[in-house]
């Protein structure tokens, strides 16, 4: 029964994909307005470069080669070059997949680590409910529509990417960090006066 369910999924991907719809799988994972956002967000993107952004959606559970297989036939079906990220709820696994066109432009660990990680549970007790689901997978889009953007040269209007804030958030932690390093440095330059007198 899983396996005819899979099989039905597979064949009606491409009927998800060519209605502008950039959200593959269960979208009931994500709620409403994330839904809307990427779909047009990954339109205007797809419009000005021709580069397809998808998010893939999975509620039940894979193992590693069924998900390996699954992903080989989704991406069949996509809208080539495309970039893709995909979330499987049960297994807590998020990725990304790109065309090999693309795939060495795209630091993807860097939006991974940067965009995706902050918003990931830590503890056990944290559930993965629709609105946290929601901003993980935002989060890393927008950040990887941003980044494919950039790389060809265009502006993506309908984006939420605040690059001010980002920067500025950066700079900070840069500060604080080397505020952090002269302290430690001080106090260790008192440890050793001390001693020696």
């Amino acid at each position: 029964m899983l396996f005819f369910k899979r099989l039905v999924l597979v064949f009606c991907i491409p009927l998800f994909i060519f209605g502008d719809d950039f959200v593959i799988g269960d979208r009931e994972l994500i709620n409403q307005k994330t839904f809307d956002l990427i779909n047009k967000i990954g339109g205007e993107l797809f419009q000005k470069t021709k580069i397809s952004t998808y998010v893939l959606l999975q509620n039940e559970s894979f193992s590693r080669e069924e998900r390996r297989q699954y992903l080989k036939q989704v991406s069949q079906n996509l809208h080539s070059p495309f970039a893709l990220i995909y979330f499987f709820k049960q297994d807590k696994k998020i990725n990304f997949l790109f065309t090999q066109d693309l795939e060495d432009l795209v630091d993807a660990d860097e939006i991974y680590k940067d965009y995706i990680v902050p918003f990931l549970p830590v503890k056990k007790s944290d559930i993965l409910d629709q609105s946290r689901i929601s901003t993980i997978v935002l989060n890393g889009y927008i950040h990887l529509v941003d980044t494919l953007a950039d790389i060809k040269g265009v502006k993506i209007s309908s984006n939420i990417v605040d690059k001010q804030g980002e920067a500025l958030a950066k700079v900070a932690t840069i500060a604080i960090k080397v505020m952090l390093f002269i302290l430690l440095a001080f106090i260790v330059w008192f440890y050793i006066i001390r001693r020696k007198r």
